[in-house]
């Protein structure tokens, strides 16, 4: 309330007086008219309203001020990207960016705005996040890493929608921008034999990097390998430790190489005791092939190498629970052959000699047997020959039937190059035999030498004669019927016509047979020399006297008789 001025003159005539006024209340409406500014948003980079990759355009602030700096008002540019503002004055004005739209650079250029129309327009860019990506492609070789061209790669949005596609170049680096966003980078294809490398996620999410540099090595595909041994008779896999292989890399000419425990390069690969590698290998595409080093214990070595290949037309078998290529390598057992023969003894009469011959034993029972488990029962065929063959290596034992005999045997390789190993086996039914002696003596015990017998044995005729003591002496004799027969006997003796007949059935003892001679009667004869002594001489004294001492000798033995 403002204090009321009194002007006073003293030729003035008195028009107010001095005092309170009452209170006047008075309400006018007064219309400005300023200029509208309309705000149009779009993104920088599209031109138009639409918001780049994952990004948003809505509700950016904005500040607007005059050209005083006096703050004027905050803007907020909701969908889709328009709104105004109203009763500005004439004049000049600036807009700040205050806070950007999500996914969007904050712009740090203040925009000039000259009002000097009733409407104006203005268009607000944003720019989107960016980064610049760049994929350096290679690919494994064995001279080194090297461009791989022709590669695609595709990259997704977080709606997986395709959003854009790369193809690598052999220059490289290949570029591509992405806007404010999650995405997924794909490799579509590859090289023959190499690997795809795994899906990238790419976040663009602030201007803090420039361009993200992507160096991409495609590895080699490798596959896992095992070898299986088989039996090349039964297919049937053969479950052994240490059967080696080597395997060479027929593109470098070189072995394939591991380090062992003790850090020491190898090239030999050995099973284990499932008969499986005991070192996988793994082997990236190529022309391979495959030998062995050490067979099996029982097989024939395989000398034959296979030709391979790893590529992507391969058939993968589960082993193990892991997907592996299996190369079958065949070996042929080594076998065992048994040639028996079964014969028997028989007494063989032969130019005045008795002694034993082997003679054919046909359609005789044979057992085999392994591990003392019988297996099979065989028969020899009439000329008492029996071939067994195809069996494991091993030890057998065979029983002949008849003799109850059993005789084992071992089928054992020495080496891998011998393809059928054989044994021979004989059973021989032993024939039983005994010892004849006959003694020939006469009567007083005394021995007769060179007396000759005919023996007769079960039909055959052999003679024989009288040694120095007296005895013939006939060996490997059989249980049979014989007779002896004295044919010749010295002349001191009376030959015995007796035929002496036994049987021979117990060949545990000797069997002796004693043949008896009598001595003959003798005649002496004195020749007629008497006449022709003279008494009178001594010479004829002593002839004389010998005679009768003799004479005497000889009637004493006749008497004893």
């Amino acid at each position: 309330t403002e204090k009321s001025t009194i002007y006073h003159f003293d030729s003035s005539q008195t028009m107010i007086s001095t005092g309170n006024l009452d209170e006047v209340t008075y309400n006018i409406n007064i219309v400005i008219k300023g200029a509208k500014l309309n705000i149009q948003l779009i993104d920088k980079d599209k031109g138009i309203y639409e918001p780049s990759g994952q990004a948003s355009l809505e509700n950016p602030k904005y500040e607007i001020y005059d050209k005083d700096n006096t703050f004027h008002a905050t803007i907020e540019i909701p969908y889709p990207g328009k709104t105004s503002y109203i009763n500005l004055s004439y004049g000049t004005y600036y807009i700040k960016h205050l806070e950007p739209s999500i996914g969007y650079q904050l712009n740090n250029k203040i925009e000039e705005i000259i009002i000097e129309k009733p409407e104006t327009t203005i268009t607000l860019e944003e720019e989107v996040i960016k980064n610049q990506i760049e994929i350096n492609k290679l690919y494994e070789t064995t001279s080194g890493n090297i461009k791989e061209k022709g590669i695609k790669f595709e990259i997704y949005d977080n709606n997986n929608q395709l959003y854009e596609t790369i193809t690598t170049t052999d220059v490289g680096p290949d570029i591509t921008i992405l806007p404010y966003g999650i995405y997924t980078m794909k490799q579509i294809n590859t090289t023959t034999g190499y690997k795809k490398v795994e899906d990238i996620k790419i976040n663009i999410k602030d201007m803090d990097k420039t361009y993200i540099k992507y160096n991409l090595l495609d590895e080699k595909i490798k596959i896992p390998i095992n070898i299986i041994t088989k039996d090349k008779t039964n297919n049937k896999d053969i479950i052994e430790k240490n059967i080696t292989y080597k395997i060479l890399n027929k593109e470098t000419n070189k072995y394939i190489e591991y380090i062992d425990e003790f850090n020491q390069k190898k090239t030999e690969f050995q099973t284990n005791e499932n008969g499986l590698l005991d070192k996988v290998i793994t082997l990236p595409y190529g022309k391979y092939s495959l030998e062995q080093i050490t067979p099996p214990k029982k097989y024939l070595e395989n000398n034959k190498v296979i030709n391979f290949t790893i590529n992507d037309k391969i058939t993968l078998n589960y082993l193990n629970d892991e997907l592996t290529y299996i190369i079958d390598f065949y070996n042929e057992p080594i076998t065992g052959k048994i040639n028996i023969t079964t014969t028997k003894e028989e007494t063989n009469i032969k130019n005045n000699t008795i002694d034993k011959k082997n003679t054919i034993r046909p359609n005789t029972e044979i057992e085999l047997y392994k591990d003392d488990i019988l297996i099979n029962t065989y028969e020899t065929n009439k000329s008492g020959n029996l071939t067994i063959k195809d069996l494991e290596l091993g030890k057998y034992c065979l029983k002949d039937l008849e003799t109850k005999e059993k005789q084992c045997i071992e089928l054992i390789n020495e080496d891998n190059k011998t393809k059928v190993i054989e044994k021979a086996v004989s059973f021989i039914k032993k024939l039983e035999t005994t010892t004849l002696i006959i003694k020939n003596i006469d009567e007083k015990n005394n021995p007769i030498v060179h007396s000759q017998f005919e023996i007769t044995i079960n039909g055959k005729i052999i003679k024989k004669e009288t040694s120095k003591d007296g005895t013939i002496t006939i060996s490997n004799l059989p249980i049979g019927s014989y007779c002896i027969k004295q044919t010749k006997v010295s002349n001191e003796y009376t030959i015995n016509k007796e035929n002496i007949c036994f049987k021979i059935e117990d060949i545990s003892k000797e069997k002796e047979v004693t043949v008896i001679n009598k001595i003959k009667k003798s005649t002496i004869k004195v020749p007629n020399t008497l006449n022709n002594i003279n008494p009178n001489n001594n010479l004829s004294k002593i002839v004389i006297m010998g005679i009768i001492f003799l004479l005497m000798l000889i009637k004493k033995e006749i008497k004893s008789n």
